[in-house]
């Protein structure tokens, strides 16, 4: 599930969300995932299509297997990309994953180039019980797979650390994130994560989702704030069907993000 820890860690590579001086096309997301925070891609009961990092960790030897496509449309143009996010259950309660993706700024005239690649853990410090939320801890780490000239990413590696803490109410889950994300070098795209999602389970594998996702910026990096509902279709044990449309709030922040993902189970 990708959360905001990636998007943290892809922070400048979201085709929407770009902070700093927007470049002549769209960005695309990340984030976040990610969107996106920098390391949270699935941290919350949210999940996928969501940047918000969920409580759920995978069982161990369980395997997990996401992939996503995302286009953002706005008044500079447009950025296509493909997120691909592999998680495997290491000990009870700890699961491992590393996330690669490819970003196109403008699909018709440029080409396809690596974007930020991430590595990550989560641990599930708390389950859910009568009388307490479930938390967990994530920390990831960028690898510098990115282009930062072309706005595919920063280019430089960075690491996130993350709690996240989900409580339900029926078919109701909420789920809130906090954290700080750590860029190398000169530490001018350190940012303070934060992420509020609800989802609501409806009949026939049907469940609602929406989200806040939001990276405030500490020194220079400017903030961005994304907001996004959408949906998702579990379809048997092993499949999981999801799409949402969100937009960046404020100044420069305007773009449509939408987003289409799978996640098959194993």
């Amino acid at each position: 599930m990708e959360t905001g820890l990636g998007r943290a860690a892809r922070r400048g590579a979201h085709p929407g969300l770009s902070p700093g001086r927007r470049r002549p096309l769209a960005r695309l997301v990340a984030a976040a995932v990610a969107t996106a925070a920098i390391f949270v891609a699935t941290l919350v009961d949210a999940g996928r299509p969501l940047d918000t990092e969920d409580t759920t960790v995978l069982d161990p030897g369980a395997g997990e297997l996401e992939a996503g496509l995302d286009l953002s449309r706005g008044g500079d143009g447009s950025g296509v990309g493909s997120r691909l996010v592999a998680a495997v259950g290491v000990l009870p309660g700890l699961e491992a994953r590393i996330e690669a993706s490819v970003v196109a700024l403008d699909p018709r005239g440029q080409s396809w180039r690596a974007g930020a690649g991430l590595i990550g853990l989560k641990y599930r410090l708390l389950a859910e019980s009568s009388r307490a939320p479930a938390v967990l801890l994530a920390a990831a780490a960028r690898l510098p797979t990115g282009d930062a000239a072309r706005g595919l990413g920063v280019g430089e590696p960075a690491v996130v650390a993350l709690a996240a803490v989900s409580r339900g109410w029926g078919p109701l889950t909420l789920t809130a994130n906090a954290g700080y994300a750590f860029a190398a070098g000169s530490r001018a795209d350190d940012a303070v994560v934060a992420g509020l999602a609800a989802e609501h389970q409806l009949a026939f594998g049907w469940t609602l989702v929406g989200e806040v996702f939001t990276l405030l910026g500490v020194r220079h990096a400017a903030d961005q704030i994304l907001a996004r509902v959408g949906a998702a279709w579990q379809l048997g044990q092993h499949l999981r069907l999801d799409g949402a449309v969100g937009t960046g709030l404020g100044t420069g922040n305007a773009d449509l993000i939408f987003t289409l993902g799978a996640t098959v189970r194993f």
